[in-house]
Order: C-alpha cells, then structure tokens, then sequence
C-alpha cells in the first residue's frame, strides 16, 4: 500500500492560547489510534466509523490537516466495509502522529 499525503499541517500557525493544548490534543490522538487499532482488530465497522467521525471533527480545528486527510481515507474504506487498506494505513497514521508529536 502506498499512501502520500497531499496536505501540510498548519498547526504552528494556531492562535497561542490554542498552541499550548497541542501536546495534549496529540497525545488524545494517540489514544484514539490504539482504539481504532482495537476497532480495526475486531472488525468493528461502527467503531471505526466513530472513531473517523470524532477525530475529522477536531483535526480541523487544530489544523492537522494530515491527521483530517488519512482519517478520511479511513472513513472511506470503512464505509465500504473494506478492513484491509485500513489495516495498512495503521502504521503509516501512527508514524505521522510520531512526527506531529516531535513537531511541537
């Protein structure tokens, strides 16, 4: 599987009163990605399905546009039922948070 993002994240650009809270919003990601990893274990398409809606919720608006678009390719597979390219997508999400997380 070969995924390429074709955004950058924005997330310096963030007011500073914002700034200051992204340590914690990375390290809540991390903690969705291990219940998404559980999900995609178990094949729970509705947890997956939650787990897309919740975080394209938020990446916005820490503009972690990244994390919006391979959520979005997450969601898309979910909808289809499709486990696979999801499984794969797994360590390339977790290696972006890496990333972010050092970014900071």
């Amino acid at each position: 599987m070969v995924f390429h993002f074709t955004t950058k994240d924005e997330h310096h650009s963030l007011h500073p009163n914002i700034k200051t809270y992204m340590q914690v919003f990375v390290k809540h990601r991390f903690l969705a990605l291990e219940k998404l990893k559980t999900a995609v274990a178990s094949d729970d398409i509705e947890g997956i399905r939650d787990f897309c809606h919740k975080q394209i919720g938020v990446a916005a608006s820490y503009k972690c546009y990244r994390l919006e678009e391979i959520t979005k390719y997450i969601q898309k597979h979910a909808r289809k039922t499709e486990l696979e390219p999801i499984k794969e997508i797994l360590p390339v999400f977790e290696e972006y948070l890496k990333q972010l997380q050092a970014d900071l």
